[in-house]
């Protein structure tokens, strides 16, 4: 017989999907929590429990620092990794069995560090350009351009980038202006935070 909720599939019963509250996104370490918004779907539904889909553990396991509430479904906690993370959480009956079960997208930016002002310099005169020390993340440990902008610092020409530092140093040799992009990594080299400069 059909299956008066999923007439284009006769022969599985549908699982019904319920939602979650939308927080938007969020930074490295900051309070994350997702909560289920009760809807007439579960109505009549027996939801003793909850579980992160077997094909979502990996990735809610790179988020970091986030809990599912086996009982209530709600995702808690301060995310430790950014990145766009797509979850699928379902809802079990007392048997263990999948009733209900719903997508959360989980979207986390990563924290803006700042350099220190730098004036138009001359070609050939010595430059130094540093972070400021105070806007870094406590886990930085060392830093990395972007593929793009370690090409745009190699066309300067007389500049150099210490990835222990994250100082710019050196004289540059051609006239321009150039946008580089540097994230700083903690020790498992992940990233944690980034800057523009």
């Amino acid at each position: 017989p059909t299956n008066p909720t999923n007439p284009t599939n006769p022969t599985n019963p549908t699982t019904i999907f319920f939602n979650y509250t939308s927080i938007g996104t969020i930074t490295i370490g900051g309070n994350y929590s997702a909560t289920i918004i009760e809807n007439s779907a579960l109505s009549g539904v027996s939801i003793a429990s909850y579980e992160i889909d077997a094909t979502s553990k990996t990735n809610f396991d790179n988020v970091g620092g986030l809990t599912l509430n086996t009982t209530t479904g709600a995702v808690t906690g301060t995310p430790n990794n950014g990145g766009m993370y797509s979850i699928m959480v379902n809802g079990l009956n007392a048997a263990g069995t999948k009733v209900a079960s719903s997508y959360l997208m989980i979207m986390v930016n990563y924290p803006s560090f700042y350099y220190s002002y730098l004036d138009p310099v001359l070609i050939g005169s010595t430059i130094n350009h540093q972070i400021i020390s105070s806007s870094l993340p406590a886990t930085s440990k060392s830093f990395v351009l972007t593929t793009s902008s370690k090409a745009i610092l190699d066309s300067t020409g007389g500049i150099t980038f210490n990835e222990t530092t994250g100082v710019f140093s050196g004289k540059p040799t051609k006239l321009g202006s150039y946008y580089l992009q540097v994230n700083a990594l903690n020790a498992d080299a992940k990233i944690v935070g980034n800057a523009a400069t």
